[in-house]
């Protein structure tokens, strides 16, 4: 075999493997392609429960504007804050209330739940006057309390 021909041969075989190299290489980018696209649209399940001592929800202006907690062992809280506002729902083994406030404390509303009754409550407090209505029913009797600003309290029956 002369030398041209060596060389020939030789240089057919560069080109071959060349050709095999370059066809693993571009497989082997495509997989890389393809793997990442799947990865990227692959969506984490969502866990059917999700367990914590407290969650809670925070503005843009990093305050605390909502939170769900357990308090204690048996005093689950849920509460939301608005600018003057604030909802409290509480649950524990005596009692469930629910809890409106507005206008810094100044108007509330209550619903309490308890073992041997429940109340209704509404109240406005304007400087040092307070005016409230009350409706309390139990099985130690029901009645409601009525306070004016002005005058004397007044509670049905008497």
């Amino acid at each position: 075999m002369s030398s041209q021909q060596y060389l020939e041969r030789r240089l057919s075989d560069l080109e071959r493997e060349a050709r095999v190299w370059r066809r693993i290489g571009l497989g082997a980018l495509v997989s890389v392609v393809l793997f990442s696209a799947v990865a990227a649209t692959h969506t984490a399940e969502t866990p059917e429960v999700v367990r914590a001592k407290e969650f809670q929800l925070v503005g843009n202006d990093g305050k605390i504007r909502g939170a769900f907690r357990i308090l204690g062992t048996d005093n689950v809280q849920l509460r939301m804050y608005g600018a003057g506002s604030e909802v409290a729902l509480v649950a524990n083994d005596q009692r469930a209330i629910l809890h409106l406030i507005n206008d810094q404390k100044s108007s509330q509303a209550l619903i309490e739940a308890y073992g041997k009754g429940g109340a209704i409550a509404l109240s406005r407090a304007n400087g040092q006057d307070r005016a409230s209505v009350q409706i309390n029913g139990g099985s130690a009797g029901s009645f409601v309390l009525v306070e004016p600003t002005d005058g004397p309290k007044v509670q049905l029956p008497e």
